[in-house]
């Protein structure tokens, strides 16, 4: 096979950053994965025809990296964290519901070939447990932290992503918790979402709360997200 055009264009873009084109090749067997979800042999092939190397080099180092796929997988590839403090928030649970909902095991393809889900080493993100990415493989590669999850949140999630919804992996209200000890009088909470937990308070105008977080991070969410905006609203008016 030819690569891609866009995989090229990554090699010829960043050759010159690279002492040889031999450090060019996890970048580029990357590139490759994003866009198929794995790195088969015939693109290791274009990819060691294009470094210049020799195609054993090029095998032994797709045999060596676990986080090189050499298995298909699905649209959408999960990254489930199974180091000590996401099992501890629910990873196992996390995991045993969707081999349960979908009657496959972790590395393996589901029916509708939308999802395969991985467990890994630590997502650094552990103050957000369980911790996990989405990611969604071809020329629109991106991933997506779905953090702090519940079963029923997850569940949620796995079908709204299977349904093509295009909020489907948008930040989430998970839980809304006070705040022990606030440093003053005002309503301080921690909004615990699918992305990260923030500290804030609360004041209510008119019918609305507003919700200004410490970190500043949140934006416009009226504007921006109004799906988590409307989650806040009703979880703050209950």
């Amino acid at each position: 096979m030819e690569l891609p055009e866009s995989i090229r264009g990554f090699i010829a873009e960043r050759i010159s950053r690279y002492p040889n084109k031999k450090a060019l090749l996890i970048p580029a067997l990357m590139e490759c994965q994003k866009l198929f979800g794995q790195v088969t042999p015939e693109a290791a092939q274009a990819v060691a025809s294009e470094l210049d190397l020799p195609f054993a080099e090029v095998q032994s180092v797709i045999s060596f990296y676990t986080m090189l796929n050499r298995r298909p997988t699905g649209e959408f590839l999960i990254a489930m964290c199974g180091t000590w403090n996401c099992e501890h928030g629910g990873t196992a649970a996390l995991i045993e519901h969707f081999t349960k909902k979908y009657g496959v095991e972790p590395g393996e393809v589901t029916k509708d070939g939308k999802f395969t889900l991985l467990r890994v080493e630590c997502l650094a993100d552990c103050h957000n447990a369980p911790s996990s990415q989405f990611y969604h493989r071809g020329e629109d590669f991106k991933a997506y932290w779905v953090n702090n999850l519940t079963v029923e949140l997850f569940d949620q999630v796995l079908d709204e992503v299977a349904a093509g919804g295009p909020a489907a992996l948008r930040e989430r209200l998970v839980r809304i918790e006070d705040k022990a000890n606030p440093p003053d009088d005002r309503r301080w909470i921690w909004l615990v979402t699918t992305n990260s937990q923030y500290p804030a308070w609360v004041e209510q105008a008119g019918g609305e709360y507003i919700v200004h977080d410490a970190y500043g991070r949140l934006g416009d969410l009226k504007q921006e997200n109004p799906q988590l905006f409307a989650e806040i609203q009703a979880a703050l008016k209950g």
